[in-house]
């Protein structure tokens, strides 16, 4: 049974964003292709943005809230194999969006998780409004990516 704070964990997920801008940023200087380069770059900004939003909202938030304490909720893993992750030189849009959901997918279901498993209402609602701006940035993106193979 492992039980940690809100605070941990969501500057957990803060690291996430981060690395998944290092992740991008590294595939960035391996593609080939102009477009892939373009969406990895779009990316990179995207999770920096992502991770300070983040911090911003952990420092605006009352001590009381990410005091909070959660138990069997945990957020380990999400940035455990961002190192390991590689595509190829030639590497199409198509690829870099399918990753790029995965690993997106993987934050916000542990941030729906945390919000599940919150007791207070006031945590869950602000839990919940992070998962949905997260779920409609991928939406925007996906919309957007399509509209870009399309020119």
């Amino acid at each position: 049974m492992r039980i940690q704070q809100l605070r941990d964990m969501l500057e957990h997920v803060v690291e996430t964003y981060l690395e998944m801008h290092k992740l991008y940023l590294r595939l960035y200087h391996y593609a080939d292709d102009t477009r892939a380069k373009l969406l990895l770059n779009y990316l990179q900004q995207q999770e920096l943005v992502q991770s300070q939003v983040l911090a911003t909202y952990i420092e605006t938030s009352t001590k009381a809230m990410l005091d909070t304490w959660y138990e069997n909720a945990s957020v380990v893993g999400l940035t455990s194999s961002y190192a390991n992750i590689y595509l190829p030189a030639n590497m199409t849009t198509d690829q870099v969006i399918d990753l790029h959901l995965q690993l997106d997918s993987e934050v916000i279901a542990t941030l729906d998780n945390l919000a599940a498993n919150s007791l207070n209402h006031k945590i869950q609602l602000a839990l919940k409004t992070l998962v949905n701006s997260a779920e409609i940035k991928q939406q925007r993106l996906i919309h957007s990516a399509a509209r870009f193979d399309d020119l």
